[in-house]
């Protein structure tokens, strides 16, 4: 079960509605600095998927992806996402 989806999707409702953005596109670099910083421990986990919505009497879609990076297994988390 992937319980990253309602927390990114409602970021991206709440996106709508202030005019916030999440990345276009994760920046793989990033990811991998951080990764390199954190212990053996750390765990990754990628999370996928996509949302239907009628916008001006048409269908859209917007696709969310996540990466979390577990730190250490046991010292918190973080997050990097985009929605396309």
């Amino acid at each position: 079960m992937n319980l990253l989806v309602p927390v990114l999707s409602l970021a991206r409702a709440k996106s709508r509605e202030d005019s916030m953005q999440l990345p276009r596109e994760i920046d793989l670099n990033e990811i991998r600095e951080f990764v390199e910083s954190c212990g053996v421990g750390t765990r990754i986990y990628v999370g996928c998927d996509s949302e239907r919505f009628i916008q001006q009497g048409r269908w859209h879609a917007d696709y969310t992806l996540a990466v979390v990076v577990h730190v250490n297994g046991n010292r918190g988390c973080r997050i990097f996402g985009s929605i396309s």
